[in-house]
């Protein structure tokens, strides 16, 4: 079983680095982390965000979602704002500029994916699917 769980590891951090690899963007903020990218999407998706429910959703403290946010800012992609009724929470929301990165890095990211996933048949898609469904509720 060992040697079964080795080959697993080790085939699983060869794809994972060939699909970053794959996914990875032709642009000025190809630089971007797979968090702070997942961050542009969450923060696209809600519209408005807490810093602390983002810090909640990304299972992260409070200062390391501070860290990313401070790194998207500075970048111009993400604006933070106070709350008008209280001023201790700090709501997000993206910049026109974060917008449209965040959809080229999607766009690019949903073709190349689509290449990608074009060696598996749709009963492979299925079955994968389900395999990375199971595993990422797995806590």
């Amino acid at each position: 079983m060992q040697h079964k769980n080795n080959d697993i590891l080790s085939l699983f951090w060869t794809t994972a680095r060939q699909i970053k690899q794959q996914l990875a963007c032709d642009h000025p903020f190809s630089s971007l982390t797979i968090g702070q990218l997942e961050t542009l999407r969450y923060v696209a998706e809600k519209k408005q965000v807490f810093m602390k429910e983002l810090a909640n959703s990304f299972n992260i403290t409070p200062p390391s979602a501070t860290a990313m946010i401070d790194h998207l800012a500075k970048l111009g992609l993400i604006t933070r704002s106070q709350d008008k009724k209280d001023r201790r929470n700090v709501y997000l929301t993206l910049t026109s500029k974060g917008g449209r990165v965040y959809k080229k890095t999607t766009d690019q990211q949903q073709q190349r994916l689509k290449t990608l996933l074009g060696r598996l048949n749709p009963k492979e898609k299925n079955q994968l699917i389900k395999i990375l469904m199971k595993m990422s509720s797995a806590n």
